[in-house]
């Protein structure tokens, strides 16, 4: 059972890291928009689209792995 809730801490801080890291990059994105006037707005919507859409994919896939040990600690 404790591994259990350390196996789930540690889930959650990967979780909230992986959207510290979204945060970051969207705010160093729309700083880099006011230092250069060579990349579009549109350019910079995509690629932070892009980084959000992927890093969504990486909490989705983490999320099923989570449920998927619940499920095998449950049934055992």
């Amino acid at each position: 059972m404790l591994q259990e809730e350390f196996r789930n801490l540690c889930d959650e801080i990967e979780i909230a890291t992986a959207l510290d890291k979204v945060d970051q990059f969207a705010e160093e994105q729309t700083l880099d928009v006011l230092s250069s006037d060579k990349t579009s707005i549109e350019d910079i919507k995509e690629r932070i689209s892009k980084e959000k859409k992927d890093e969504i994919e990486l909490l989705k896939g983490l999320l099923e792995k989570k449920r998927r040990q619940r499920n095998l600690s449950s049934s055992q």
